[in-house]
């Protein structure tokens, strides 16, 4: 079922809120007009009923009839929409020349009563009325002619449902307006969001020119511009670097290859050439390997054990192990401390190895290789330390990212490197709710890493 349009909807709900208060507002004038005739009938009617009572009970027995009739006449014959009968017993007294026939037998009451003959209605009082001296009771019969009144109130309520109408669609058409009107950021927010693509990231909505309520959806919408652009701007320089480090083994394989094929070649030859190629598809792989760990580590599909991991036991293994390679670059490497936390020890171990591997390719010969450990009371920090020379301060910020490599190193192989190791690194220790940092200076670069103790050393 297709849904109406925002527009369409805030416009009815307003048309419906203005139509209900107009309705209510003409529903209670009625009413209160209404009440308010009404009360001036009866006080017309109670005025006429209070000077009749007076008069009569003011009469004596032996006022003549003629007399009777006569200020009867005097009092109510001059109120044309005001007619009255009066009776003693089965006696008619006096009746107005345009009294309507009621009958005699109507009961007196105190109440207002409403009567309808032919096309004219009459609001009238009925009551008993008892005098001094006269043994019969008097009953007065008024009526008001309430026909005027009642065309009146027909015209009235005709009226008012037609305005109403009327208003209603004018609210309706009204509401349409203003709630176009105000929904136009959003529709400068949609042709913006339109507007966008992989080349046009920077299309940003100008908060200040937006109603307060939109203002939180403008700045979200521009940091999502800005986060997307620079993940555009970062996928297209991973394109372009992993082309670039694919094609570098590739070309020298397939050149290798072209200059074997040249000529004849002896057995030795040819089984030297296979190595070579075999080399560059390792270095292919181990490229490829990179990527995908990182692929998997961004959109959390690498899984990660949590188990205590010793780390003095796991660095001590890993300097053992790089302890060949240190004396020949007459590097010392040495262990301080000691800690245990809640981790994956294979990746943990990864992470570790990349530093001290990256520490000896820039730690000069001669220099120290430092990893210490702290256990602390909320958090365990890893250091991995070496002398050398500092790091650029422009290149710090960008140390972590992919295929960022550092100023050259010592070790001659350095180009076999395809700047991934600390991008990896990073990956692993934020996955096992880490943080690592680097700190460069004179004195040597420190790579810190901080790691919350989930209770694994107590």
């Amino acid at each position: 079922m297709r849904s109406h349009s925002l527009t369409a909807r805030l416009s009815l709900m307003f048309m419906l809120a203005v139509g209900s208060v107009l309705l209510l507002a003409g529903l209670a004038f009625n009413l209160a007009s209404h009440h308010h005739f009404i009360q001036l009938d009866q006080d017309d009617l109670q005025q006429k009923h209070h000077a009749v009572v007076t008069l009569l009970q003011n009469l004596r027995a032996d006022t003549p009839l003629s007399v009777l009739q006569e200020e009867l006449s005097l009092l109510l014959g001059e109120h044309g929409d005001i007619q009255a009968r009066l009776w003693q017993g089965p006696t008619l007294i006096w009746s107005s020349s345009h009294m309507p026939e009621i009958g005699h037998a109507l009961p007196a009451t105190d109440e207002l009563w409403d009567w309808q003959q032919g096309d004219e209605q009459y609001r009238g009082l009925v009551s008993q009325i008892v005098s001094p001296g006269f043994s019969a009771p008097w009953q007065l019969q008024l009526l008001k002619n309430v026909t005027v009144h009642e065309h009146f109130f027909q015209q009235f309520r005709t009226g008012l449902w037609l305005g109403l109408l009327g208003c209603l669609l004018l609210s309706g058409l009204l509401g349409w307006w203003v709630v176009r009107r105000g929904l136009r950021p959003l529709r400068e927010l949609t042709a913006v969001a339109e507007a966008v693509s992989a080349s046009r990231l920077n299309q940003a909505l100008d908060e200040t020119a937006m109603p307060e309520e939109l203002r939180p959806l403008a700045a979200a919408f521009n940091a999502m511009l800005a986060r997307l652009d620079d993940d555009f701007a970062r996928l297209s320089s991973y394109s372009a670097e992993i082309a670039h480090e694919l094609r570098t083994p590739v070309t020298a394989m397939q050149t290798r290859t072209e200059v074997i094929l040249a000529r004849p070649r002896s057995a030795d030859d040819y089984a030297e050439a296979l190595y070579a190629s075999l080399e560059g598809l390792e270095q292919i792989r181990r490229l490829i390997d990179d990527m995908l760990f990182l692929a998997r580590a961004d959109n959390q599909l690498q899984a990660f054990a949590r188990e205590p991991v010793a780390l003095h036991t796991l660095a001590r293994q890993l300097l053992d192990y790089y302890d060949i390679v240190a004396d020949e670059q007459h590097i010392r490497l040495q262990l301080e401390g000691q800690a245990t936390l809640l981790g994956d020890a294979p990746m943990l171990r990864r992470a570790l190895g990349n530093l001290i591997s990256n520490a000896l390719r820039y730690t000069p010969a001669g220099g120290c290789i430092t990893l210490s450990l702290e256990q602390q009371p909320q958090h365990v920090t890893v250091r991995v330390s070496n002398e050398g020379e500092p790091i650029a301060a422009e290149l710090l910020p960008r140390l972590f990212q992919r295929f960022v490599r550092g100023q050259p190193g010592t070790d001659t192989s350095d180009h076999h490197h395809a700047g991934l190791g600390l991008a990896i690194t990073r990956a692993i220790v934020e996955a096992q709710g880490g943080q690592i940092s680097c700190q460069s200076d004179r004195q040597g670069t420190h790579f810190i890493l901080c790691f919350p103790d989930s209770g694994a050393g107590n």
